[in-house]
């Protein structure tokens, strides 16, 4: 039986946890609120980016991550995470609500997902055209199936051009919100380099002078991955 100190302490290592998960270009699109148990976790359109997340895609899967991030701590600290996502479809804001539940035994594999948290990863350049093992497709799928979802990898030329047309669909007016200002050369389009934001403040643990640092390796930022990587070789060789 937790005491009412425990799991205060445990909420707040879970929200320590959600500020090192990765997002779109380190925007760190998110918010949480505690009242009490309960952890709200709520999205940013303000650091949504118009020019490359114009639909906010990219903004719901940082903010995705950061529930992920959330729902480990708990893990980790012996609580199953009792979580609701979308709660109220007023607020289209509020992504998911988090609170601590039963006492739950911490397994080996919850250990060492949590022990990846504060190591963070970063490739800036090309993809190569060498194509992706199975393996690591297969594996990827099987993280998917563990969250409930289900991960088909595109291999058609039809698929392609289905998701190519995908990233081009119009904003939803209901994740636009208002016009960002608060990270001009984060949210709209390039920027020389000495006019870099300082808003968006680096994570935890990185230094601002290292560009935008990912987060741990997770299964969202691997199915990116995959699906950018079809996406180029596609595009590649098409000319």
């Amino acid at each position: 039986m937790h005491t009412s100190e425990e799991i205060g302490k445990a909420v707040h290592a879970a929200v320590e946890a959600a500020a090192w998960a990765p997002s779109v270009h380190n925007t760190q699109p998110w918010s949480f609120v505690v009242s009490g148990e309960e952890i709200s976790v709520r999205s940013g359109s303000d650091r949504r980016l118009p020019v490359e997340d114009p639909a906010g895609q990219e903004m719901l899967i940082s903010c995705g991550a950061a529930l992920f991030n959330v729902r480990l701590a708990l893990l980790e600290l012996g609580y199953e995470p009792v979580v609701q996502v979308l709660p109220d479809p007023d607020r289209r804001a509020l992504l998911a609500t988090v609170r601590p539940g039963a006492a739950v035994a911490t397994d080996e594999h919850t250990r060492l997902l949590h022990a990846q948290i504060e190591r963070r990863r970063t490739h800036r350049g090309d993809f190569t055209g060498e194509e992706p093992p199975d393996r690591l497709v297969e594996a990827v799928c099987r993280e998917a199936a563990m969250e409930g979802a289900r991960l088909t990898p595109v291999r058609s030329a039809s698929g392609v051009r289905v998701l190519t047309g995908a990233r081009t669909v119009p904003p939803v007016p209901s994740l636009s919100g208002t016009t960002p200002t608060a990270c001009p050369g984060a949210t709209h389009g390039p920027r020389p380099a000495r006019r870099a934001s300082r808003c968006c403040s680096p994570p935890p643990g990185t230094s601002g002078r290292t560009g935008w640092p990912p987060g741990k390796a997770c299964s969202g930022r691997c199915v990116r991955w995959v699906v950018r990587f079809i996406l180029r070789r596609s595009q590649t060789a098409g000319g």
